[in-house]
């Protein structure tokens, strides 16, 4: 049996995000671009890639696009690399570490829950269908429903928005930059997760955890 971290116990909604903190899909991602840009002879390292994570996935395609001077549009290189993520996508792909227990305890103590991805919705609905989450969401806001993505807090003000929580009640799981300044900017708490990425960096987050298995909390532990 566990108990909440204090800073959920204490929280009006919890917004996860989707890539990083519900699954590890960044190699994933990583391949799929990796794919795409060898059929045109480019490649990117591992600090370029590192640099990409949590941003949109349209931002990333623009920056490519400048990078290696490709003549083909971003919209066409997102949509070519999307047909070699889902497939991978509906493979192996499983949870991180203490996702479905956190999710579970949340929903049991009636914690609104929403996820706030950067993700397009078609991928975010294969990630979710494969972790078996595709119900445990009272709503999901995916790249396609904003105008700005992370770090502009859009994202996560619409999913406060859409539980009818005020921000300043909100907790937002993120494990990449953007996405905790994006946390920052609405108002919010913010519990960074950390990654390979953010490896000896600061986090601008309230809690930093290595998993989420650390924000539940053993119940013969005290959890404040």
């Amino acid at each position: 049996m566990h108990r909440l971290n204090p800073i959920l116990k204490l929280a009006g909604a919890v917004i996860f995000d989707m890539d990083g903190v519900l699954a590890d899909t960044e190699p994933v991602y990583e391949q799929a671009l990796g794919v795409v840009l060898a059929r045109r002879g480019a490649a990117v390292s591992a600090t370029e890639y590192a640099a990409l994570v949590g941003v949109t996935n349209e931002a990333t395609w623009r920056w490519v696009v400048e990078r290696f001077g490709l003549a083909d549009a971003p919209e066409e290189l997102l949509d070519e690399s999307e047909s070699v993520l889902m497939p991978a996508l509906s493979g192996g792909l499983v949870a991180a570490p203490g996702v479905i227990e956190l999710v579970t305890m949340l929903r049991a103590r009636g914690v609104p829950l929403a996820l706030g991805s950067s993700a397009r919705r078609p991928v975010v609905e294969a990630v979710l269908a494969r972790l078996g989450l595709a119900d445990a969401f009272s709503a999901v806001v995916s790249g396609d429903d904003v105008r700005q993505g992370k770090p502009d807090p859009a994202i996560f003000l619409e999913a406060a928005r859409r539980l009818g929580v005020a921000a300043s009640a909100c907790v937002v799981i993120e494990d990449s930059l953007p996405g905790m300044r994006a946390g920052r900017f609405a108002g919010m708490s913010v519990v960074g997760v950390r990654s390979r990425y953010t490896l000896g960096l600061e986090l601008p987050a309230d809690l930093v955890v290595e998993s989420l298995t650390e924000l539940l909390c053993p119940s013969n532990m005290p959890s404040n």
